[in-house]
């Protein structure tokens, strides 16, 4: 929205006066100095107190933890888990119950160019910081040492699951982390920038809505320049953010409640915290379920958060029903095969809560099996690589899904497959890809033949 007042003096108008600001999603509610914190980084909130902390990627002595409260105010430093050259590459908080614990992932800056990068995982106390256990070594996959650094950022914690999330920046990865430090899921991003050169380091969870907020931009941009919504299962919600009203020069670590979202950045060289409104306080739906139902129709059900005038459900962004203040379930029908991302917000006035996320693999048709699973006898274990290999050498009997046999999904078979089937079992392999570990439809689409 743009002002204009025009003093009038005498009957003559005189220099007018202009402004202007954004209302409702991305605006500016307020920016703080991060001192004493220099080169704020990496950012993330304890969930016991609401309070924030900061990583520097400074390595000027001292290297310390910088905690804010909830209000933004500078409280106190925390000691790091670690000295430069090591530093803090991606952190977050997990609320035990009994106290608040900090878990950190730790890489050597500089990075060595064209060497192996070595990580570790490190667990503070979050109130003093004092070393709970670690160091241990992690094992993070990445792009070929040779063309891009192994970059983790943006970690997060998940309470429902009491696991870690965090993006692997220049694979373009987001992986879920175990409490012993096994890498045990991942999803692609769904909307990375296309530009080398954009510094993406945004992720944050929200257990109530279901849905991940990660930081992306747009094709031609120099810079991050939104915030955008993601399922559960990497589907992007449709959510946009714009984080212009941020006006930082680099753009770094988020935080985001409901409709709340803070952005740790540097503008001239000075570090800032900036908040912006990511939605209404309007109380938002929970517990959002979409289930396939009959053959490509999806049921969808959710708990109200407020007494609503109506609820507007949306797939992929686009707003498929708007129904009345009471409703809690909603029946999608005729929907294509494959991955659909719903939103659910609740209306009181004019006002629209923040989406509630889910999303499904719309099977439709296809056949549900387990990739590796040659023989068919519902486990993957040394048997299916050689009823795989008696069928492609030694004119065994055909498997019933050849998708199973196709273990790497590249649409065909060959040597490639048992060996791979055999690597995971053996060698500590890649697993065979999805559906895997558990029985699904085939995400992408070939010509092998599945009668189950």
């Amino acid at each position: 929205h743009r002002y204009t007042v025009t003093p009038i003096s005498a009957g003559v108008a005189t220099t007018p006066r202009r402004c202007e600001l954004r209302v409702g999603v991305g605006a500016l509610l307020r920016r703080v100095f991060t001192t004493p914190a220099p080169s704020p980084y990496q950012f993330t909130r304890d969930p016991a107190d609401g309070s924030f902390l900061i990583a520097t990627n400074s390595q000027a002595p001292p290297y310390q933890l910088y905690r804010f409260n909830s209000d933004l105010e500078f409280v106190e430093t925390i000691p790091a888990p670690s000295t430069p050259p090591q530093l803090v590459a991606a952190f977050a908080v997990r609320d035990t119950g009994a106290g608040s614990e900090i878990w950190s992932i730790l890489w050597e800056v500089p990075t060595p160019q064209n060497e192996p990068q070595t990580f570790e995982y490190v667990v503070q106390d979050a109130s003093d910081g004092t070393i709970i256990s670690g160091p241990f070594p992690l094992d993070l996959p990445g792009p070929p040492p040779e063309e891009a650094l192994t970059y983790p950022t943006g970690m997060t914690w998940d309470p429902d699951t009491d696991t870690f999330w965090f993006l692997e920046r220049n694979a373009r990865t987001f992986w879920q982390m175990d409490t012993d430090g096994e890498l045990i899921d991942s999803f692609d991003h769904p909307e990375p920038p296309l530009q080398d050169f954009v510094f993406n380091l945004g992720l944050d969870y929200d257990p109530a809505r279901q849905s991940f907020t990660a930081t992306t931009a747009g094709p031609f941009d120099e810079r991050i320049t939104k915030a955008v919504g993601i399922t559960e299962q990497g589907v992007l919600s449709g959510e946009s953010i714009p984080l212009d009203e941020a006006e930082l020069g680099v753009r770094y670590g988020i935080v985001r409640d409901a409709d709340r979202l803070w952005i740790v950045g540097a503008l001239g060289g000075f570090g800032m915290i900036v908040e912006l409104k990511a939605a209404t306080d309007t109380p938002h739906p929970t517990d959002f379920t979409c289930v396939e139902g009959d053959l490509n129709t999806v049921d969808l059900e959710w708990t109200n958060g407020g007494v609503y005038d109506s609820v507007i459900v949306r797939r992929a962004g686009a707003t498929i029903a708007i129904l009345d203040g009471d409703a809690t379930t909603f029946t999608d029908p005729g929907v294509a095969d494959g991955f659909r991302g719903y939103t659910v917000s609740g209306v009181i006035g004019e006002l629209e809560s923040a989406p509630t996320a889910c999303s499904l693999f719309v099977i439709g048709g296809n056949p549900i099996f387990l990739r590796g699973d040659v023989n068919n006898d519902g486990t993957v274990f040394i048997t299916d690589a050689l009823f795989g290999l008696d069928y492609l050498f030694t004119n065994g009997p055909e498997p019933a899904c050849l998708d199973a046999l196709d273990a790497d999904d590249s649409g065909d078979f060959s040597l490639i497959d048992p060996l791979h089937i055999l690597q995971y079992l053996f060698t500590n392999g890649a697993p065979p890809a999805d559906p895997f570990p558990d029985p699904g439809a085939d995400p992408t689409g070939d010509s092998l033949s599945c009668e189950l």
